[in-house]
C-alpha cells in the first residue's frame, strides 16, 4: 500500500510538472538584431514578433512615428513601414484617391519601403467595409487589397438575405 501511495505522488509531481511548464518563447536570432541595430543604432525600446517561419517583426517609435521594420531570419532587410498623417501625403496621391476612390474616406497612412519601392499604403473605408491601396508617390496604384471582415455569429450573410 506504501509503495501505490509513493508511486501515486511521485507520479503527480512529475505530471504537475509537465503541465506547470510552459515553453520558451522563441529568441530573436542575433544576425537580425545585429542588422537591426546597423540600420537602427539610435533606437533602444522594441518590440519584436515573428511574423512567419522566416520573418521577425520589430515595432519602435521614433520622431512621433509608429515603425514596423521586417528582416529574415538571417539578418536581410526586407520592408519598413512608418505611419504618418493624412495631411502628409502628396497632393498628387490625394488627387488620384480622390478621383478613383471618391466614395472612401482615408482612414489612416504610412509610408511603406524596401530596396525595390517606395510608397504609400492607405487605408480607405466607405462606412460598410474597409480597402487597403498601395500608391506610389507619382499617384500610381500598385495594388488594392481588401481586408477580411470580421463575421458576427449570428448575422445573416448578404448572400443569405438575398435568398430570403
Amino acid at each position: 500500500m506504501k509503495k501505490l501511495l509513493l508511486s501515486i505522488i511521485v507520479f503527480s509531481v512529475i505530471a504537475l510538472g509537465a503541465c506547470n511548464s510552459t515553453p520558451k518563447k522563441e529568441e530573436v536570432p542575433e544576425k537580425v538584431k545585429t542588422a537591426f541595430q546597423k540600420k537602427y543604432p539610435q533606437v533602444k525600446k522594441v518590440k519584436w514578433e515573428k511574423e512567419d517561419k522566416n520573418i521577425w517583426e520589430a515595432e519602435f517609435a521614433k520622431n512621433k512615428r509608429e515603425f514596423s521594420v521586417e528582416f529574415s531570419s538571417d539578418g536581410i532587410w526586407k520592408k519598413t513601414e512608418y505611419s504618418i498623417e493624412i495631411s502628409e501625403l502628396s497632393p498628387t496621391v490625394k488627387t488620384t484617391l480622390d478621383s478613383l476612390f471618391s466614395k472612401f474616406e482615408i482612414k489612416k497612412a504610412e509610408v511603406t519601403g524596401n530596396s525595390e519601392r517606395k510608397a504609400y499604403e492607405v487605408e480607405l473605408t466607405d462606412g460598410k467595409g474597409t480597402l487597403e491601396i498601395i500608391i506610389d508617390h507619382k499617384g500610381n496604384v500598385l495594388e488594392k487589397k481588401v481586408p477580411i471582415a470580421p463575421i458576427t455569429i449570428g448575422e445573416k450573410s448578404k448572400k443569405e438575405e438575398k435568398d430570403n
